[in-house]
């Protein structure tokens, strides 16, 4: 495997890696957001999330799962190493606060939006199901209810502000990750410099006692 395919391998995994922890751990408090957002009266986010598991069960917080899981995990590894592309082979950006880092996540925006609006309509239907009737057994379930009712078309509402919005938040995101990225790495470099410059010196300047030349003969009191 040659350097630049091993290096967009290794984006790749980070970024379904990334994908997979950050969507199983945030998905409970996406759904008690949505849920807080769609009642009527007022809730704390404790009072929402006791609500949901002592009508629904704990199972509740993860309904609607699979969908972001499957998109995020692919968005994420897509959005990674389509930056690495456009950052390499079409800007030639540098490292640190380079104006076309955040080109190249713009560039991505469109792209992104095309699967990330299909997850956002289907999550949300399914977070919001147990509201006041079940209508839908799964993910698949709803897609295909919502398209037969109402056509392949509903799947993308919002599907230009949803574009608008990845390329803002990518490119910002890119812009702003590679800047401290760059500061963080010439801190780091600058301390272990100085570390070592004192190491060094230390041991130049430590004399063995037995090597001084006093001036005087030892045998000679």
């Amino acid at each position: 495997m040659t350097k630049g395919k091993s290096f967009f391998a290794e984006e790749a995994v980070g970024g379904l890696s990334a994908g997979v922890v950050g969507t199983v751990i945030g998905f409970p408090l996406d759904t008690i957001k949505t849920r807080m957002q769609t009642a009527s009266g007022g809730h704390t986010i404790t009072s929402m999330a006791r609500s949901i598991v002592q009508k629904e069960g704990i199972f509740a917080l993860y309904r609607g799962l699979v969908p972001p899981l499957l998109s995020l995990s692919a968005l994420n590894t897509i959005n990674f190493t389509s930056y690495s592309y456009f950052r390499q082979n079409v800007f030639e950006a540098s490292n640190g606060w380079d104006i076309r880092n955040g080109l190249s996540g713009i560039l991505i925006g469109p792209l992104a939006s095309a699967i990330s609006t299909v997850e956002n309509v289907i999550k949300t239907q399914m977070q919001v199901d147990n509201v006041r009737s079940k209508q839908f057994q799964g993910s698949l379930h709803c897609m295909r209810t919502l398209v037969q009712l109402h056509g392949p078309q509903i799947i993308y509402t919002g599907h230009m502000v949803n574009t608008t919005r990845e390329g803002v938040f990518l490119g910002t995101y890119f812009f702003v990750y590679e800047g401290f990225r760059e500061m963080l790495f010439r801190t780091a470099n600058s301390n272990t410099d100085n570390h070592q410059g004192s190491t060094n010196t230390t041991t130049t300047h430590k004399v063995n006692p037995s090597k001084l030349n006093t001036g005087r003969d030892p045998c000679k009191l």
